[in-house]
């Protein structure tokens, strides 16, 4: 009685060296041990693939959402039909949310035409608050071939236009343009208005839609050249770093938002928060939030990073379904110390831990190799990004950001396949015969 205590005690360690022992050993079957190996560097690759594409696929996401949200402030407020009054609801955001609003910036934008040397192009002029846009966007840091601040560029009688829309009709820094605007006052024909401005600076932001058709002045200088404009046609809101939203929340919501800390893809940010509580304190208003200016980007993105993961985790799961015929191969060499094993006493559950073992660690050894080599291949891509893109897309270069919440999902998604596909060979070990494999041996 006393030794098989004793035997009991000690079957679940001897499962784990054993489990090891068959896995690592050099003295066994060729094929099983080529199969094994084939096993690991499907996981490997699989795993670096699936961990390398949401390192990539994160990095076009976050670079998009911070070139999108430089240029666009975090909010938007604008009214339906009418024009803001700038300096009044600017008083009033700031007496009102003062707790949560850091910045307030007016802007207006309208069409004019760019002639020269006989070539006009129509682009949009946006005038706006050159102390305050500074503040609210990062368009300042977008300038080109100028190194003054940009309440210094933006004077009564200058601009600066997109860089591709300078690089098209030969526009130096300091040359005068002549801008046709649309007179307000005619109903019957259209009229434009001549005005010469000055060129200041060029703006390059990456995307299209503001180096070819974007130019920035002054509200002084655009209501010059709109006569009839008063007001601005949206304020352009940044929020404070520690700005929070209280609210009463449900206990199942606060397990929800723990949970949502963490993972990259639930639960809504605190400028989301934010945006919806000031939607609720001012109905009269429309509040976007920068992700609502660009839903198409912002959802594609999203998608296209879930798709593709889920694609290439297909092939971590076909090398984890291998694991099963592998094992199949492993049970049916182990017959014979499996019967030993059971004839000795070893409780048949302790004989599966022999198989499960085998299989978390083929998989734990290959998914953490994957995921180091993964984790390095990212870190050079962050900090060197020398892989150049076509100009079709907004960045220039491959880029990478690194979440370890990434990691954390991946490896544990990759050892529930290894132990999905392990479980089958194992309950098929525990019901060998003792006496059918002794008779045979």
């Amino acid at each position: 009685m006393h030794k098989t205590n004793m035997w009991n005690t000690n079957t679940t360690s001897l499962a784990y060296k054993l489990g090891i022992q068959y896995l690592t050993s050099k003295r066994k079957d060729s094929s099983i041990s080529f199969m094994t190996k084939l096993c690991f560097c499907g996981i490997f690759i699989g795993t670096l693939s699936l961990m390398l594409t949401l390192i990539v696929m994160t990095g076009f996401e976050y670079t998009i959402h911070k070139k999108m949200r430089g240029i666009s402030a975090p909010a938007i407020l604008y009214a339906q039909h009418d024009k803001l009054d700038y300096l009044g609801v600017k008083k009033m955001l700031t007496n009102s949310f003062g707790n949560i609003i850091k910045n307030v910036s007016g802007s207006s934008v309208r069409q004019a035409i760019l002639s020269r040397n006989d070539h006009q192009t129509v682009f949009a002029i946006k005038g706006i608050d050159p102390e305050a846009e500074r503040l609210t966007t990062s368009i300042e840091k977008k300038i080109i071939e100028a190194q003054q601040s940009l309440p210094k560029l933006l004077t009564k009688s200058s601009i600066i236009i997109g860089h591709k829309i300078g690089a098209a009709h030969g526009i130096n820094v300091g040359d005068t343009i002549t801008i046709l605007i649309p007179e307000q006052r005619t109903k019957n024909k259209l009229l434009l208005e001549e005005h010469d401005v000055k060129v200041t600076g060029f703006i390059k932001v990456g995307l299209d839609e503001y180096d070819s058709n974007m130019a920035y002045c002054s509200l002084d200088l655009f209501y010059n050249l709109y006569e009839n404009e008063q007001g601005v046609d949206q304020l352009a809101l940044t929020f404070k770093q520690d700005a929070k939203i209280t609210e009463t929340i449900s206990w199942l919501t606060k397990i929800k938002n723990a949970l949502c800390s963490w993972l990259p893809f639930c639960g809504e940010n605190n400028e989301v928060k934010i945006v919806s509580h000031l939607k609720s304190k001012l109905p009269d208003l429309q509040i976007r939030s920068w992700r609502e200016l660009y839903p198409a980007l912002v959802s594609s993105l999203k998608l296209e990073k879930y798709v593709m993961a889920l694609i290439l985790a297909l092939i971590t799961l076909v090398a984890s379904m291998n694991i099963i015929s592998v094992f199949f191969m492993q049970v049916h060499a182990k017959r014979g110390d499996i019967a030993i094993l059971q004839a000795m006493g070893m409780p048949k559950k302790d004989v599966r831990k022999i198989f499960v073992v085998m299989g978390l660690f083929l998989t734990i050894s290959a998914s953490v190799l994957g995921l180091l080599c993964a984790l390095a291949i990212g870190m050079v891509l962050q900090h060197f990004p020398f892989i150049t893109l076509p100009d079709i897309y907004y960045v220039s270069h491959l880029p990478a950001h690194i979440e370890f919440s990434q990691f954390l999902i991946v490896f544990f998604i990759t050892i529930l396949m290894g132990l999905a596909a392990t479980w089958i060979p194992a309950k098929l070990a525990r019901n060998v015969s003792i006496a059918e494999v002794l008779r045979q041996e």
